[in-house]
């Protein structure tokens, strides 16, 4: 029996023993040319609450050599059980399934403090989800995943990052969306200056205001905002719109919502017409 082996069979035991009803743990087999494609099972789209998956899931190619694996709503013991038995009954000397890419863990709201020690034998994977895991500080052990492409930290307690994040030079997604964040962190900087990070979800967190540092240094691509309850948007920023994303989950405490819902645009010539009746007052 093969790693692969072992491991759909571990997964379908857990389905079997959870599920009334359960069905075939999902493989999906990707031409090479299509290998992209296995990065949708960490994306959430604009919501993520609209997130619902199964159950896990595999991507393989076709050699039949795993390239993604997920495990959503899995317990800490349960996820334990999986990484252990993968790892334990490899072939010494030997890489676990060296061509995996994407390992995303959802847990069922226990610490990841309890993780298993074997999740460090897969430091080489690019993408890594460690989602609802209770984490209010990252650990130690990730600053090892130096070849991280991309990196999901939904649904947690963070509050603030270690500066070793910005050492991730190949880093071009970080997700911190749904954590406690009152400021985005002083490491994301160094990320976006040194690395090449070029997306930040930072929704639903207790953002108040954006840093001016944000206009030399920003994610060149995208920078997502919604859900979080700011008072107000320094004017030196407005240049940065064009890349914000956002919706009319998003509430600024000294702009109509009927302005916001109108786009960032509508938001940008808000404040310069203010700026404009100033001036008009002051020259009065």
């Amino acid at each position: 029996m093969t790693d692969l082996d072992r491991l759909i069979a571990l997964l379908q035991e857990r389905e079997n023993r959870v599920r009334l009803a359960p069905k075939p743990v999902p493989i999906v087999e990707l031409a090479e040319d299509k290998e992209h494609w296995m990065l949708s099972c960490l994306d959430y789209d604009d919501d993520p609450d609209s997130y619902s998956p199964v159950g896990p899931f595999l991507y393989i190619n076709e050699k039949k050599e795993l390239l993604a694996l997920a495990m959503d709503e899995y317990s800490i013991e349960e996820i334990n059980y999986v990484l252990d038995t993968i790892v334990n009954e490899s072939v010494e000397e030997r890489p676990i399934f060296p061509q995996l890419k994407l390992l995303a863990l959802a847990g069922d709201g226990e610490s990841i403090e309890q993780i298993s020690a074997s999740l460090h034998e897969f430091s080489h994977i690019e993408y890594l989800g460690l989602r609802r895991m209770q984490l209010w500080e990252l650990p130690d052990w990730l600053q090892d995943f130096k070849k991280l492409k991309e990196l999901r930290l939904e649904e947690n307690d963070l509050t603030a990052l270690p500066e070793w994040i910005g050492e991730f030079e190949e880093l071009r997604v970080l997700s911190l969306r749904s954590n406690q964040f009152n400021c985005l962190p002083d490491c994301v900087p160094t990320a976006i200056l040194f690395g090449s990070l070029k997306v930040l979800m930072i929704d639903k967190n207790k953002l108040q205001t954006l840093p001016v540092w944000l206009r030399k240094y920003y994610p060149r691509e995208m920078l997502t905002i919604e859900g979080n309850p700011f008072e107000t948007i320094s004017q030196t920023l407005l240049d940065l719109l064009e890349i914000i994303s956002f919706t009319d989950n998003v509430h600024i405490a000294d702009v109509p919502d009927d302005i916001i819902q109108q786009g960032w645009k509508a938001v940008k010539h808000y404040y310069a017409s203010l700026a404009g009746q100033a001036n008009e007052g002051e020259q009065a």
